[in-house]
C-alpha cells in the first residue's frame, strides 16, 4: 500500500466540524505535518470533534453545575445526580486520549515513539546488516 504524506500547507478542516473543532484542527494540523498522511485526516477530524464536544460539556457545567437535584412529588430531595454533561465530558476525554496517543500529542506518547525509534541494535542485528550488505566480500567486477 502506498501512503502519501501531506506536503506543504496543512489540509483544510472538513466543513462539518463544529467551530471549536475547526479551531483545534487549525492549531494541531500544522504541528502534525511530519506524520500526517491522507489516511489520517478522518481520525484527526474525529479527534477535533471530540475536543469540541468536551469543551462544550465543560463550558455548560461551568455555567450550570455538575449536579442536579431530583425531588419527589412532595418536593423533598430524592436524589442528587450528575448532569448528563459529566458523562459526555468523561466519554469525550477518553476518546481524545486515544487519538492523542495515536497522534503523539502527549509527552508519554512522544517518549514511547522515540524509544521505539531509538531501540539499539544487538550484535546479531549488526552481523545480519553486514552480511546483507556484502561488506568484506570480493565482488565481481570490483577493482580492489
Amino acid at each position: 500500500m502506498v501512503v502519501l504524506r501531506l506536503i506543504g500547507v496543512p489540509p483544510l478542516a472538513p466543513d462539518w466540524l463544529m467551530p471549536v473543532a475547526r479551531e483545534r484542527w487549525d492549531a494541531v494540523a500544522p504541528l502534525l505535518m511530519d506524520v500526517l498522511t491522507a489516511l489520517d485526516l478522518e481520525a484527526l477530524a474525529k479527534y477535533c470533534q471530540c475536543y469540541a464536544q468536551y469543551r462544550a460539556a465543560q463550558t455548560w457545567m461551568g455555567e450550570n453545575g455538575m449536579t442536579m437535584t431530583i425531588r419527589n412529588d412532595k418536593g423533598e430531595v430524592k436524589l442528587i445526580a450528575a448532569v448528563p454533561h459529566v458523562g459526555i465530558a468523561s466519554k469525550m476525554l477518553a476518546e481524545m486520549r486515544h487519538y492523542e496517543r495515536d497522534f503523539g500529542l502527549t509527552p508519554a506518547a512522544r517518549s514511547a515513539k522515540l524509544e521505539d525509534l531509538a531501540e539499539p541494535y544487538t550484535d546479531a542485528d549488526l552481523a545480519r546488516l553486514v552480511a546483507d550488505s556484502g561488506a568484506g566480500e570480493e565482488r565481481i567486477g570490483s577493482t580492489g
